[in-house]
């Protein structure tokens, strides 16, 4: 089908637990919604108004809030990926993106079962499996041969924040997270003081872009 009209939209993706958010969303930007991916997300055609929210053909009400809610942080003034600024290489970037994806997961999951949609469909178009340890052990083997303390933490970060993202959805990833304490029990502390930090992040408050930037900025390099 490709792009919906507005009637299409508020037909299969709107309904009396996203109206109000939705509402709220479109008289800020101007959004298109198009249903010709595989995975719901969100593309930003520029930094200030137009956005597209990319959607499969199910028609999924939970994950079409679930980036509803995505976008209402751009609406409060934070977009968690402006922090970094250059990578050298792409695999660098897709930690970084991880990152900051669980982040707003974090942020926001709890207003997503609040609205009344169901845990479960949190992240239901794709694999939420949890993240295979084997494959955190082989990873985290293969970045300590490069002798570089700052991707390895980078590293770290991404893993933690892969398995804690799951734990606060209700996926028990403690035998992973006691993993990273065995090997790198000082990362893990400050991991935990950064998530702490985004726990009690107030989104309500001025320059939450700056704030925001200054908190990360304690725990990760701004380029990689």
């Amino acid at each position: 089908m490709g792009f919906l009209t507005e009637e299409d939209i508020r037909r299969y993706f709107i309904d009396d637990r996203n109206y109000t958010l939705w509402e709220s969303m479109v008289n800020q930007f101007r959004i298109g919604v198009n249903d010709d991916y595989k995975f719901y997300q969100l593309d930003y055609q520029d930094e200030n108004s137009d956005v597209y929210i990319l959607t499969d053909k199910m028609y999924s009400k939970s994950l079409f809030t679930h980036e509803l809610l995505h976008l209402q942080l751009r609406s409060k003034g934070l977009n968690t990926a402006d922090y970094f600024q250059m990578f050298s290489q792409d695999v660098f970037k897709a930690f970084a993106l991880t990152i900051c994806n669980c982040i707003e997961h974090v942020l926001f999951f709890d207003d997503f079962v609040e609205m009344g949609y169901p845990r479960e469909t949190f992240v239901m178009d794709y694999d939420n499996q949890e993240y295979n340890i084997d494959q955190a052990i082989k990873m985290y083997s293969d970045i300590k041969t490069l002798n570089d303390q700052a991707i390895l933490k980078l590293v770290i970060f991404y893993l933690y924040w892969t398995f804690k993202n799951e734990e606060y959805m209700g996926i028990d990833r403690a035998s992973s997270l006691d993993w990273l304490k065995k090997v790198e029990s000082k990362l893990l502390i400050s991991c935990n003081r950064m998530y702490d930090e985004i726990i009690s992040f107030d989104l309500e408050s001025t320059n939450v872009q700056n704030r925001f930037n200054v908190l990360v900025s304690k725990y990760l390099r701004r380029r990689y």
